[in-house]
């Protein structure tokens, strides 16, 4: 049983699998980056950004024209989409908060996440 302790030490040391360095704390400037990139591909700042920019302002409604949705607390879609039909131009904006639909240049319909 002695023998069987003193192999195992042994190996452990030879092998460095006994000492192992403490933790590493990581930066914090470092951790905010990656947090911050994160968010970035997810679309949450955007969307925070939107947020935030909506106390202050109006969300998109029924009846504004595109450049009132623009200059409104949305902002510029992330995604669009445009046709062309017997009644007129349609689009879709796509939002992280929802879609806003036009039907030639006027919102006609709201659609929000959640």
């Amino acid at each position: 049983m002695r023998d069987l302790r003193i192999l195992i030490v042994a190996a452990c040391i030879a092998t460095g699998a006994c000492t192992s360095d403490p933790p590493r704390t990581p930066d914090p400037a470092q951790v905010a980056r990656y947090q911050k990139d994160i968010e970035d591909q997810l679309g949450t700042t955007r969307a925070r950004q939107r947020q935030e920019a909506c106390t202050k302002g109006s969300p998109p409604s029924i009846g504004m024209t595109e450049a009132k949705v623009l200059s409104s607390c949305w902002g510029n879609p992330d995604h669009f989409s445009e046709s062309v039909t017997a009644e007129g131009k349609q689009a879709v904006w796509s939002y992280p908060e929802g879609y806003v639909y036009f039907s030639t240049g006027v919102v006609t319909r709201i659609v929000t996440s959640r």
